[in-house]
């Protein structure tokens, strides 16, 4: 960039990583100074033998601030040009957002009586064996006891895998307190995800760390209903524009917006919650979803043109 004249043009092939993760954040802070994104095509893994999405990145230098208006973005068969200013962060750059994505993005942001679970909440990773070979039976004994891998984990309730342990944290390399997965309620989530997957546990059981603790603590809202947002299309739209991430990370769960409502909407929510926590049969399990999803975007205030971009982002694969 220093060799550029003014209105230079810089472009490389980069690690997909650049865009954001925390390691590069002075990269995209230089980038902020004096340049102004121009082409970004996500590649994927093009490069043979080797496990590394990559891009095409352009900028032109320019002395000013960043801007990525008239930017033109190719993701797969998607590609947009960006006719709007917004504001870009340099914890991530994250420009696979079309305008009209973007506005629904400031729109749940925005929504009126938001909080959000930053100070409000209690996390703890999984346990950390050391040795999952060692500490990790296939068997029930009299002993051991259920212990939930991230692939346990489905929206609202988990299925026992088959996974038991006998607790004795002095063994193990790291363990939160057990106080944390003894808790009377508790959510736990899949951490190696690129979707929010959170399920509600209130028999105690204990988790590795694929499965991480969340323990709401907003006056006001239950947890169920809190679990409810959690779990909702609307929450994972506003994951996947803000993070592009495969973890999902307490730092991005803090910053879910969570709409503030009265004690008979949550119980409205809640309700529902119930029936996908326990559900009556297998069949009933994407109805009572739908039913649910519609009520937290109504409660998020979205159109049904907005909420139908949302879907259209987010339906590839929802882990009912």
């Amino acid at each position: 960039i220093s060799n550029l004249k003014c209105g230079g043009v810089l472009s490389f092939v980069l690690p997909e990583s650049i865009l954001n993760v925390r390691a590069h954040m002075p990269v995209r802070s230089l980038l902020m100074e004096g340049s102004s994104v121009q082409y970004l095509e996500f590649l994927g893994e093009v490069f043979g033998g080797v496990n590394c999405p990559s891009i095409i990145l352009q900028v032109q230098h320019d002395h000013r601030p960043l801007s990525c208006v008239g930017m033109t973005v190719k993701d797969g068969d998607r590609v947009f040009t960006i006719a709007e200013e917004r504001r870009v962060r340099k914890e991530c750059f994250n420009f696979t957002v079309t305008d009209e994505e973007y506005r629904i993005l400031q729109k749940i942001g925005h929504v009126r009586h938001k909080v959000t679970l930053a100070g409000h909440a209690a996390c703890a990773l999984g346990i950390v064996t050391g040795n999952n070979n060692k500490y990790i039976s296939h068997e029930k004994t009299d002993e051991n006891e259920a212990v939930l891998k991230g692939a346990d984990i489905h929206k609202f309730r988990y299925n026992e895998g088959g996974s038991f342990i006998v607790c004795k944290p002095e063994l193990f390399e790291q363990t939160a307190p057990l106080s944390f997965y003894r808790a009377p309620q508790k959510l736990l989530y899949r951490f190696i995800c690129s979707q929010l997957v959170f399920a509600y546990d209130d028999r105690q059981t204990l988790s590795l760390n694929s499965c991480n603790v969340v323990i709401p603590q907003i006056d006001g809202l239950q947890m169920k209903y809190i679990l409810a947002v959690l779990n909702s299309r609307i929450a994972q739209f506003y994951f996947k524009k803000s993070f592009q991430s495969m973890k999902v990370l307490r730092s991005h769960i803090e910053q879910i917006p969570i709409p503030a409502v009265g004690e008979d909407r949550q119980q409205e929510i809640i309700h529902l919650a119930d029936r996908l926590i326990a559900p009556p049969d297998d069949t009933s399990i994407e109805k009572d979803y739908e039913v649910l999803d519609n009520k937290v975007a109504n409660i998020f205030g979205l159109s049904h043109e907005e909420y139908a971009v949302v879907k259209a982002c987010v339906d590839d694969n929802i882990l009912l």
